[in-house]
């Protein structure tokens, strides 16, 4: 008991786990570099989420306005706002376009005198902005 009181060594069969500074410290910045590209990888991920979601969406809705709009008697207020807000494409552009033009100026007139008439000329405007820029886009 009050003999030889030496510390007792322990073989750890050649096992060193002394770590430099500089090592300790680059293999903080490897995992905090890991980290960095795994949190950019998932931002990256919601953004091509998002993007996707909000083009079927928008392909969706312009679907479904587009049967509303062919299920819609040509010259009303409605038709023409569904033109307008995505319902129409090129051949509902020149269904509306004939429709307008085979009642003569009477299609005209009758809107601008009847209650809408505000209504009808802010989106006759926009229907005359949208034709004219089909024409020049496409002349022929």
């Amino acid at each position: 008991m009050f003999g030889d009181e030496r510390r007792r060594e322990i073989n750890l069969g050649g096992a060193q786990l002394t770590a430099t500074q500089q090592s300790v410290l680059a293999q903080v910045q490897q995992q905090r570099q890991r980290r960095q590209n795994e949190r950019m990888r998932l931002e990256a991920a919601v953004v091509i989420q998002a993007t996707w979601r909000a083009y079927t969406e928008a392909s969706r809705t312009r679907e479904i306005l587009r049967r509303e709009f062919n299920a819609e008697p040509l010259g009303t207020l409605r038709s023409t706002r569904l033109l307008l807000f995505g319902g129409g494409d090129s051949s509902g552009m020149l269904n509306w376009t004939n429709a307008a033009l085979s009642t003569g100026n009477s299609f005209i007139i009758d809107r601008m005198s009847g209650s809408d008439a505000m209504s009808w000329l802010v989106l006759l405007k926009h229907v005359a902005y949208k034709i004219l820029k089909h024409v020049t886009n496409d002349p022929v």
